[in-house]
This record gives C-alpha cells, structure tokens and sequence, in this order.
C-alpha cells in the first residue's frame, strides 16, 4: 500500500462518525460520478468506433467504385483494341482474297501464254517445213 494510501487510512480512523458517515456519502457520490464519466467514456467509444466502421466501410466502397471505373475504362480500350483487330484481319483477309485472284489471273495468262508458245513453236515448224517444200520445188522448177 502507498504512503498516501496509508495516510488516507489513518485519517479516517481518527474523524468521527458524522464526519466519516459524510466523507462516505461524497465518496459514494464521487463513485457515482466515476460510473456516470466511464459510461460516457464507453458511449463516446462506442460511437467513435461506429464512425470509424462506418468511414472504413466509406473508404472501402470508393476504393471499389475506383477499381470498377478503372476496369471499365480498361474494358472500353480493349473493346478499341478489339476493334481495330478485327479491322486489320478483315483488311488482312481481303488481301489474300486478292491475292488469290490475282495468283488464279496469273495462273490463268502463264497457262494461255504457254499454250500461244507451244502454238507458236508447232506454227513455226510448219512454216520452215513448208519453207523447206518451198525450196525444194523452187529447186526443182
């Protein structure tokens, strides 16, 4: 026990009984008023602590909120993205569609032009041959 303590002790000893029975009622009241502050302590507690939840639950709606526009704005450049894929596969497409025609139209004229040289070459036979016949019956007139 304290020394102040002690002291209190020895105090209360030596008053006499109207005087403690008085020292008891403020003491009681005192007590009272201890109980009266700490009940107002736990309420200002118990509602900081409501604020406080409620201003973490605040945060934690914005923090979302935030993410979401993030993911949107996200979503919508990928939609872009998308897009202009699509539209340089379309491009991508109609050109090996045109170069497909183009490879058949060449196919097409290498086809005919090897038909004219080989109509060519047998019309250039007959020729040297009736050019030879030619010769042979100027040759013999």
């Amino acid at each position: 026990m304290s020394d102040t303590a002690t002291a209190l002790k020895t105090k209360i000893k030596s008053l006499d009984e109207s005087h403690r029975l008085t020292l008891l009622e403020k003491l009681a009241d005192a007590v009272a008023n201890m109980e009266a502050v700490l009940n107002e302590k736990r309420n200002v507690f118990a509602t900081v602590r409501t604020q406080s939840d409620e201003n973490l639950q605040n945060i934690i709606t914005i923090i979302k909120g935030q993410q979401v526009q993030r993911l949107e704005l996200e979503n919508e450049k990928l939609k872009k993205e998308l897009k202009t894929v699509i539209m340089d596969t379309s491009k991508v497409e109609g050109l090996e569609n045109t170069i497909k025609e183009l490879t058949h139209k060449l196919n097409t004229a290498n086809t005919a032009l090897s038909t004219t040289l080989e109509d060519k070459k047998n019309i250039e036979e007959k020729l040297n041959r009736l050019q030879d016949q030619w010769e042979k019956l100027m040759q013999g007139i």
